[in-house]
């Protein structure tokens, strides 16, 4: 059972490529159900990051403000969406549609990071999400918060960007949207969580809001049910 959690944390948050552990049977095992409630964001500390993470002044104080900015849209645009890690470092400008009143993003690919021959820690971009499979992909619409981002993260881009979250040409790293989470949870006074708790709270406030479990399922990349539930 501790295997099965490491390697799924691990799988989880990009460190291993696959996941060894599926597939063994542990049916028969009685373990503690785990309350994934503890564990996501609320809404008074979303609101309390989305201040900081969207306050200019705050910005401009940290030393790399240029990275900060970044890493805050990215961050700012997984309240909006339930997106996992890799998946919004790996947007690209091709898969906004722009289209006023019905904007849409194509959520399909993800960064991976794995170690190369030398041991090297390398990140690779998949044109498959961490699904692999087509209930993977999918287009959520785009609120008018999550446009405004995209728009400011637009004009401050270089015009032959080809990723919308990069620093220096290249896309973000996960341990940098994670460094850059836990300065603004420090400036704003949150206990920090790591990024995958951003997409718990996303999914979880679709359901509070009374969105049906299948819509939830398809906008989340989940290919079981169990996993939305």
């Amino acid at each position: 059972i501790v295997l099965g959690k490491a390697f799924a944390y691990a799988y989880n948050h990009d460190i291993i490529p696959t996941n060894i552990m599926d597939g063994i049977d542990t049916s028969d095992i009685a373990v503690q159900e785990v309350n994934n409630d503890e564990r996501v964001y609320t809404e008074c500390e979303r609101d309390k990051l989305l201040v900081v993470m969207n306050d200019e002044k705050i910005l401009s104080s940290y030393r790399k403000s240029s990275l900060a900015r970044v890493a805050a849209r990215a961050l700012s645009l997984a309240f909006c969406i339930p997106i996992r890690n890799g998946e919004v470092r790996s947007f690209l400008w091709d898969d906004v549609d722009w289209t006023e009143g019905d904007e849409t993003i194509y959520i399909h690919s993800q960064i991976r990071r794995f170690h190369d021959e030398e041991g090297k820690q390398r990140y690779l971009y998949s044109a498959k999400t961490k699904a692999k499979k087509k209930k993977g992909e999918r287009t959520p619409a785009l609120c008018d918060f999550a446009v405004d981002i995209l728009k400011k993260q637009r004009k401050e881009s270089p015009d032959d960007a080809v990723y919308i979250f990069e620093s220096n040409g290249k896309p973000l790293s996960e341990n940098t949207l994670n460094q850059w989470l836990k300065r603004f949870c420090e400036h704003a006074g949150v206990e920090y969580l790591p990024t995958h708790c951003i997409r718990f709270y996303a999914v979880t406030a679709l359901n509070n809001s009374g969105v049906e479990k299948g819509k939830i399922q398809k906008t989340a990349g989940h290919c079981s049910a169990q996993t939305t539930d």
